[in-house]
């Protein structure tokens, strides 16, 4: 059992680095907008027009009215993604599709905003 242990040890990290799109960390500015910022890793020529947002399970574009801003950063190391909800936003939860690059690398985000309040 500890071989067990120490075997899986060793194939989290490579598990790890092959994450293109990570978990989102959620946070609320000053102004009171719900923040919600994505790391991409492992696409150094991805460029803003590479990402695309749907609607939750399904090839619909996001709502333009959905968010305030979208932010797109090159941190050299990765990209970061920020997506900035509206500061009237009074649903329960926030729910899309991301895909990035050309090889449509692709996540589903469902957030409950009463978690992050």
């Amino acid at each position: 059992m500890k071989n067990f242990f120490i075997l899986l040890t060793l194939f989290i990290p490579i598990a790890q680095a092959k994450g293109i799109i990570g978990s989102p960390e959620v946070s609320i500015n000053t102004s009171g907008n719900y923040l919600i910022s994505i790391q991409i890793n492992n696409l150094p020529s991805l460029n803003e027009n590479d990402i695309e947002l749907n609607d939750f399970k399904s090839n619909d574009p996001l709502s333009e009215t959905a968010l305030e801003y979208l932010l797109f950063e090159d941190m050299d190391a990765f990209k970061r993604l920020t997506l900035a909800l509206p500061v009237n936003f009074q649903d329960t939860y926030f729910s899309f599709r991301l895909r990035a690059g050309e090889s449509n690398f692709q996540r589903y985000f469902y957030l409950f905003a009463t978690e992050y309040s």
